[in-house]
C-alpha cells in the first residue's frame, strides 16, 4: 500500500480512500493486519463487481449467478406484460435483444459454475420460451427450445469458449494473454504428431476443470482447429449442437425465415 501511495504521489493521482475496499482472494479465512490507504483503514469485503462480473473471495461464481438470475427474471416481466398483445416473433426478438445478451455476457469466464447455478440460468431461458409460446409451465424444456430454435445455455457457453480460445491461439491476441495460454503440441515437439493442434492440459486438482477450454479445444478434430475464424465458427457450432436449426440459430440466422 505504501508503494501504491508513493506511485500516486509521483503521478499526482489521488485515491478516494473512503470508496476503496479490500478483497482477500482465499478459500481460507485469513487474519491479517488492516490495510491502510491515505491513513484510512480499508474495509474488507467478500466480493467485488468489476466490468459487471462479481468476483467472490473464494473465486466461485455463485454470487454472480444469483445476481444475474435476478436481473434476468426482472427483464422477463417485459414478456409477461406483452405476451397477450404482441406476436410470437416480436417476443422472441425482445428476448434475444434484452435478456439473452445478459446471459451471454462473460459466460466464457464463469463456465465452471456448479450444476445448480447452471440449472438456475437454464430456467430463465426456459421460462422466457414458455412465455413466448404461451405454453404450460410443465412443458418439456427441450421441446420448447426446439420449437423456437434455441440452444441450451451450456452449449452456448461451450461455443463462446472455443471461439475465444481459437482467437487466443491463432488469431490477434494481446501478448500478456497469449503467454498464459497452454502451448500447442506442434510447438512442444519436432515430431509429426497426430494431434498437432491440441494443447497441453494444465495440471489441476478439481473436477471443475473437466469442462475447461483446453479440454473442449482438444475434443475438436484437427481439421477444425486449424480453420480460419469464420469457418471455425460454423464448424464448431455444427459439432456442438448437431442439429441444423441449432447451427443456424447460433450463427444469427432464423431458420424459419430461410428457404
Amino acid at each position: 500500500m505504501k508503494t501504491l501511495q508513493f506511485w500516486a504521489d509521483i503521478w499526482s493521482i489521488s485515491f478516494n480512500a473512503s470508496k476503496t475496499k479490500a478483497l482477500t482472494i482465499s478459500s481460507i479465512v485469513s487474519h491479517h493486519p488492516p490495510l491502510q490507504l491515505a491513513n484510512h483503514i480499508l474495509s474488507e469485503v467478500d466480493f467485488h463487481k468489476h466490468l459487471y462480473l462479481i468476483f467472490h473471495r473464494s473465486l466461485t461464481w455463485h454470487t454472480h449467478v444469483v445476481s444475474l438470475y435476478h436481473k434476468a427474471i426482472t427483464r422477463l416481466n417485459i414478456l409477461r406484460k406483452l405476451r397477450l398483445s404482441v406476436p410470437r416473433y416480436k417476443l422472441l426478438i425482445l428476448y434475444r435483444s434484452y435478456i439473452l445478451p445478459l446471459l451471454d455476457y462473460g459466460d466464457a469466464i464463469y463456465d465452471n459454475i456448479s450444476t445448480a447455478d447452471s440449472g438456475r440460468l437454464e430456467n430463465v431461458q426456459a421460462t422466457a420460451a414458455k412465455l413466448i409460446l404461451g405454453c404450460m409451465q410443465t412443458t418439456s424444456h427441450l421441446k420448447i427450445l426446439n420449437e423456437l430454435s434455441m440452444s441450451p445455455l451450456h452449449l452456448r457457453r461451450n461455443y463462446h469458449i472455443l471461439f475465444a480460445f481459437h482467437k487466443i491461439l491463432l488469431g490477434p491476441c494481446p501478448t500478456f494473454i497469449a503467454t498464459l495460454t497452454p502451448k500447442l503440441f506442434r510447438d512442444l515437439s519436432n515430431h509429426s504428431l497426430r494431434h498437432v493442434m491440441n494443447v497441453q492440459l494444465p495440471s489441476c486438482r478439481t473436477a471443475l476443470f473437466h469442462s475447461s477450454a483446453s479440454r473442449l479445444w482438444n475434443s475438436r478434430p484437427t481439421s477444425v482447429q486449424s480453420l480460419g475464424p469464420n469457418l471455425f465458427r460454423s464448424k464448431v457450432t455444427a459439432l456442438i449442437c448437431g442439429k441444423s436449426h441449432h447451427v443456424m440459430h447460433l450463427c444469427g440466422v432464423n431458420p424459419r425465415t430461410t428457404s
